[in-house]
């Protein structure tokens, strides 16, 4: 018997030592009888440092304050716990943080009371930095498709919209008046003596001119007006919910 149990304890001490993933074993008095390599190196310390010691002793007193539930629940139920996703610091790597998802399971004698706990936590690292790389690229892929989204429908000179959104916008309040009656006012405007600038300034003050013009106008008009530049030194808004009364 006493040869039998040496040589599954030397079985389980050879499993330990060459399975690439975290495994750890303690006893109901939460004592740590074995630990693998991936272990000893999350904890800081030699897998001999930390056989027949307890496992509080042996990690920061936040992240026991995270297990010491997730022990007490398999050890009092017998029930398994799994999905632990924790954030450790690399100890080879200052400043990495490792990814890691445990497991915990209850080691049950013939009836069923319990004689310890596996913990098995595997290395998911790659898997979560390729996750946050494809979020981050999702993300300025959203936001270079609401740019050009913005292009689409904006004046390049004055960042005013566009005549096709205009034309688009008015479509929609049209039929909203008709199904609900709320009247809207279009107002049409146009730069006096436009070419006279061109010509006596160039062009360059020209287009000065209708950047401040289109400035001036998103200044006095309401944040749910809509303001176009619809030609050349042509301006067009839409003023939703007023009548002539109200838009004067």
């Amino acid at each position: 018997a006493k040869a039998e149990a040496t040589r599954a304890r030397m079985s389980l001490d050879t499993l330990y030592a060459t399975l690439p993933i975290g495994l750890l074993y303690v006893t109901p008095e939460l004592v740590v009888e074995h630990a693998s390599p991936l272990i000893a190196e999350i904890h800081g310390r030699s897998i001999g440092e930390q056989i027949g010691r307890r496992l509080p002793d042996l990690i920061k007193p936040e992240r026991w304050a995270r297990l010491k539930p997730i022990y007490e629940k398999v050890l009092k139920t017998g029930s398994s716990h799994y999905g632990l996703e924790e954030e450790l610091p690399d100890p080879r790597v200052p400043g990495r943080t490792l990814f890691f998802m445990s497991e915990y399971y209850a080691d049950k004698n013939d009836d069923g009371t319990i004689r310890g706990v596996h913990g098995v936590m595997q290395d998911i690292t790659v898997l979560k930095e390729t996750q946050r790389e494809q979020e981050r690229q999702l993300k300025e892929l959203e936001a270079k498709n609401q740019e050009l989204d913005q292009l689409a429908i904006r004046d390049p000179l004055t960042g005013l919209y566009n005549r096709r959104f205009f034309d688009e916008s008015l479509n929609r309040e049209w039929r909203r008046f008709q199904r609900t009656g709320e009247a809207f006012t279009v107002t049409i405007m146009d730069v006096d003596a436009f070419k006279n600038i061109n010509d006596q300034y160039g062009h360059e003050a020209g287009d000065q001119a209708l950047q401040q013009v289109g400035a001036a106008l998103r200044a006095t008009l309401r944040a749910s007006d809509l303001v176009a530049r619809v030609g050349g030194d042509e301006f067009a808004a839409l003023l939703p919910g007023t009548d002539m009364e109200r838009s004067g």
